[in-house]
């Protein structure tokens, strides 16, 4: 069972009961798991962000955000404090589904006692049908996790919930293939777009190399009068290419990570999501490195032909 509706600074309070932990493989790291009602415990993510100890007092806020609406008169005690998981956990207060029945109930309750005091009742039958009718009245769950014993039951039930009732059954496994079609296609576009941009980059770098060894032919052209070969000077325009193309990959590769970081950090801090941690040179890298290293001795390798060509009487000539 999910009873959902509160936070404690912006950290969603979650009613719930002890299989939640067990589902996420979630283990303490002080403390015990919730028993009795307006008992909490929290995810690392929340005891690092607001540190808190055993058996200190929290108040939760009506809404899933930040918000003023404080629950001032049920506060939650901090029992328990889980181990980082990676998961949800990690960004969640835990408590018994009796938790928020209490906090929304005791609302209800005395919203009620309000209205009550305005009006007359005539019947004392009256008056307990009232009592009972909000007794009961808040007791509910947002949502429910059910595991399936047979692949049919996982085929048929969520239909049979959404045509026969007024709940909606989801399959996490399916909406998350959804999202990951949908992500899937952007995803696509920018990995399109990234090869088109190292090809263009490949192109101008060409342009350049090419418009450099025209500029520098009577250097060449000197250097090979002073008893440089053409394949020294060959070598010495490859060199020019990979220190050029090692300081362009050092440089977008350190503005890629500082950009990166900065995006996870954010999302941390201001999403509570945690974001998987990110390699400091991983394959994808390596292997753009690898294309742009080839892509570059390509671009430089019709001006390497160019300057091993050169006419050293001709172009001393005419310089």
């Amino acid at each position: 069972p999910l009873a959902l509706g509160d936070n404690y600074n912006g950290y969603r309070i979650v009613g719930t009961n002890k299989d939640y932990i067990t589902h996420y493989s979630g283990a303490l790291a002080s403390g015990k798991v919730f028993i009795n009602e307006m008992e909490a415990v929290i995810g690392s993510d929340v005891a690092a962000k607001y540190p808190r100890k055993l058996g200190d007092k929290i108040v939760g806020a009506h809404g899933l955000t930040n918000s003023d609406d404080l629950h001032t008169d049920s506060p939650y005690t901090i029992v328990g404090i889980l181990k980082p998981t990676g998961t949800v956990l990690d960004r969640l207060v835990l408590t018994p589904v009796e938790s928020i029945w209490h906090v929304h109930g005791e609302e209800k309750h005395h919203d009620h006692e309000k209205h009550a005091h305005k009006k007359e009742h005539n019947h004392e039958e009256h008056h307990d049908h009232e009592k009972e009718h909000h007794k009961d009245k808040g007791k509910e769950i947002t949502a429910l996790l059910i595991s399936y014993q047979t692949p049919m039951a996982a085929v048929q039930l969520p239909r049979m919930i959404n045509k026969t009732s007024s709940m909606q059954a989801a399959s996490p496994a399916f909406e998350v293939a959804r999202l990951t079609k949908i992500t899937g296609t952007g995803s696509d576009v920018l990995s399109v777009f990234g090869v088109l941009l190292i090809g263009f980059a490949a192109f101008g770098f060409f342009v350049t190399l090419y418009n450099a060894i025209n500029e520098r032919r009577y250097d060449i052209a000197l250097m090979r009068a002073l008893g440089a070969t053409k394949a020294k000077i060959v070598t010495f325009i490859i060199a020019e290419v990979v220190t050029l193309t090692a300081c362009g990959l050092a440089f977008g590769f350190i503005l890629t990570h500082v950009f990166m970081y900065a995006v996870q950090y954010w999302v941390q801090v201001t999403k509570h999501m945690t974001l998987d941690p990110i390699p400091l040179f991983g394959k994808t890298e390596a292997i753009i490195a690898a294309i742009v290293l080839i892509g570059s001795l390509i671009a430089g390798l019709i001006p390497s032909i160019k300057a091993y060509r050169i006419s050293i009487t001709k172009t001393l000539v005419q310089s």
